[in-house]
């Protein structure tokens, strides 16, 4: 994949609104299904551990994640099928495996990009390539 930049992404201000509206229809799709996602995820759980769900809680710790990350040009975050599931079949009960996951990732990031350089970079199918050529 060649060169990655090592270190954590720098805050930003966004600007540059102009495709805004251009954007809309896709963003708020795509936000129909982050909630589904994200809310079907923790009822799922919910209901297979016996806890009782605030949707209004989950999806106003979703929103304020993206908008933080908005500030660090993130992509926007939602409810994970595999690591619910991989931190529910390990037996993980508090949101303290979320912590130490984000400290490995932020430990690879600052230290470990160099060893990236040699990742084979993947590669689309012909048919989904939208004209370049394999």
């Amino acid at each position: 994949v060649g060169e990655i930049p090592q270190g954590l992404p720098s805050f930003s201000i966004p600007r540059g609104f102009e495709h805004l509206m251009s954007l809309m229809p896709t963003a708020i799709l795509i936000t129909g299904v982050a909630i589904l996602e994200s809310v079907g995820i923790a009822k799922a759980l919910a209901a297979k551990n016996g806890y009782e769900l605030d949707s209004n809680k989950e999806l106003f710790g979703l929103g304020l994640s993206n908008i933080c990350g908005s500030f660090f040009s993130a992509y926007p975050a939602t409810g994970s099928f595999s690591r619910s599931a991989v931190n529910h079949e390990s037996g993980a009960k508090t949101g303290l495996s979320g912590i130490i996951m984000g400290i490995i990732i932020c430990s690879a990031l600052l230290f470990m990009t160099p060893l990236f350089t040699d990742i084979p970079q993947a590669r689309l199918p012909v048919c989904c390539s939208f004209g370049s050529t394999p």
